[in-house]
């Protein structure tokens, strides 16, 4: 469920498993246990999707298209570590290990997914410091509000909800700045050659004339189903939200990162460096990869492999008589 939206939006986790239980002769306890884990699955799914306004757009649930999620606030983080808490309880006292084979998979990937996304939601600390040139919000909403993405402007309801999306946007910026502040206290930041790649990616968002800014752009190819009374009133709208409350919330955050932000920045490069580094650098490798190694373990195999592969290329190198 993180943002993922780091999203992967983070990303949340997208769950079809709930597909794959499906009915046939069996016992009416066997069944009801398997109505039990569809129930779970789509509850936490639904949830998700509730908790990820943005993550259910991007998979074509429109249903919160105008809602925006503060998904680094203590609030929004505390209410994701309690669906997966919830939907983790659930599936213990459903219990997998005795379920038809297939949905005995489809369950117990269901509870390692939901287990190491709460373990890596306990450690995390991307949320102290999500400002970054890949995956920050500050660039993901300035794409998805281009229509570049997968923000659709296909009708008036599809403008007016991003402009209720734009009206929301600068209180997450504003907790984005609070969760840096806090994290400068703790001494947890980005490395300095990120944030000054990410303060230029920054500026680029702000032109001086809006009409040229990203925003401005679903502005610049109405649909023709839209009449020409409604676009001068969502341009003049979207003109005023822009001018008066986007531009504003990022310059702040452009003032904060120059003013108090890059001059503090760590000169190290791996997490490892920063306190609590190492412990959430475990749970990432556990996350990502799916097993319990440790990183040494994992860069051993990897070694093993490249030089393996390699034996293979100067083998058949030799077999072909190139000289390359």
């Amino acid at each position: 469920m993180r943002n993922l939206i780091l999203l992967t939006l983070m990303s949340p986790l997208l769950f079809t498993l709930s597909s794959c239980v499906t009915t046939r002769n069996l016992t009416e306890p066997m069944q009801s246990r398997l109505n039990s884990l569809n129930r779970i699955m789509d509850t936490y799914f639904e949830t998700s999707l509730k908790l990820n306004p943005l993550f259910a757009s991007s998979i074509g649930d429109h249903r919160y298209d105008a809602e925006l999620a503060i998904s680094v606030s203590d609030e929004h983080r505390a209410k994701e570590i309690a669906a997966i808490t919830e939907a983790l309880n659930q599936i213990h006292k459903l219990g997998c290990v005795d379920l038809p084979e297939s949905e005995i998979y489809t369950c117990l990937t269901f509870e390692t997914e939901l287990q190491n996304e709460l373990d890596l939601l306990t450690v995390d600390l991307d949320y102290l410091m999500s400002f970054n040139q890949f995956s920050s919000f500050f660039l993901d909403f300035a794409e998805i509000a281009s229509g570049s993405s997968y923000v659709t402007f296909e009708n008036e309801t599809d403008y007016r909800n991003f402009l209720s999306r734009m009206r929301k946007m600068p209180e997450m910026l504003l907790e984005t700045e609070n969760k840096m502040r806090d994290g400068l206290k703790r001494g947890i930041t980005i490395p300095k050659a990120l944030a000054i790649k990410a303060l230029k990616q920054l500026k680029n968002i702000l032109p001086t004339k809006i009409e040229e800014s990203v925003f401005y752009k679903p502005l610049t190819h109405f649909p023709k189903i839209i009449p020409d009374s409604a676009q001068e009133e969502i341009t003049r709208d979207y003109r005023n939200v822009i001018k008066d409350t986007v531009y504003p919330a990022y310059r702040k955050l452009l003032k904060f990162v120059e003013k108090d932000y890059l001059s503090r920045c760590r000169k190290t490069s791996g997490i490892s460096s920063v306190p609590g580094g190492k412990r959430y650098y475990l749970a990432l490798v556990k996350n990502h990869t799916t097993t319990s190694l440790t990183p040494d373990a994992i860069m051993s195999i990897g070694l093993k492999e490249v030089a393996r592969i390699t034996q293979e290329f100067e083998t058949v190198k030799k077999e072909l008589g190139f000289k390359g």
